[in-house]
């Protein structure tokens, strides 16, 4: 999709969303807009006109308007950790919790986890925890139509926050300062997976 003249687009999420669309080629020449949530992207899309808005294909994501377009991953985070080595450890974790549990239970399960240290409050360790608490009811219509394989829970499965702590601690136990490395990365590996 060949775009002339400049346009603006709008992205759901912060910063690190904002970077990763605008390294995309097609869209680089853009003015970019960072806005928090999905309603907020929706709502300056259908007030300017001939802007474009990216979006999650989280439990909230559902849309009609044509300029606007849903990425086929719950959020950047989940493409991060289905496609990139260095979530490895995470993902093995998670899958283990899958495999300890059907899918269908873990499915609708809260995950939480933390950063382990020694004494000397270096990193250590990433522990995962699979909580009582499951997702509120009203996203299990999702859930139950997007979440069939382990596939598909690394892709639609709410794991946002879970990831971004991993990255804190990647960052920690490999000395890097980098806030985007892993989008920057990221990007030159996934435009072929990244249906936009």
């Amino acid at each position: 999709m060949a775009m002339t003249g400049k346009k603006v687009v709008y992205v759901e999420g912060d910063s690190i969303d904002k970077i990763f669309y605008k390294n995309i080629k097609y869209l680089n020449e853009n003015l970019f807009y960072g806005k928090k949530t999905c309603d907020k992207v929706k709502d300056f899309v259908d007030s300017c006109p001939g802007s474009i808005g990216i979006i999650d294909h989280d439990y909230n994501s559902e849309c009609t308007n044509p300029n606007i377009v849903m990425i086929d991953y719950y959020s950047i985070e989940n493409i991060i950790l289905c496609h990139d080595s260095r979530f490895l450890p995470l993902k093995m974790k998670l899958i283990l919790y899958t495999f300890l549990t059907p899918i269908r239970n873990s499915k609708y399960r809260v995950f939480s986890s933390k950063i382990i240290r020694d004494k000397k409050k270096r990193p250590v360790g990433f522990s995962l925890k699979k909580e009582k608490q499951c997702h509120h009811e009203q996203f299990n219509m999702y859930i139950k139509r997007k979440i069939i394989s382990s596939n598909t829970f690394f892709k639609y499965k709410k794991l946002k926050k879970i990831t971004k702590l991993f990255i804190n601690y990647y960052k920690q136990i490999n000395l890097t300062n980098s806030k985007i490395w892993y989008i920057e990365d990221l990007h030159m590996k996934l435009l072929s997976l990244i249906h936009i």
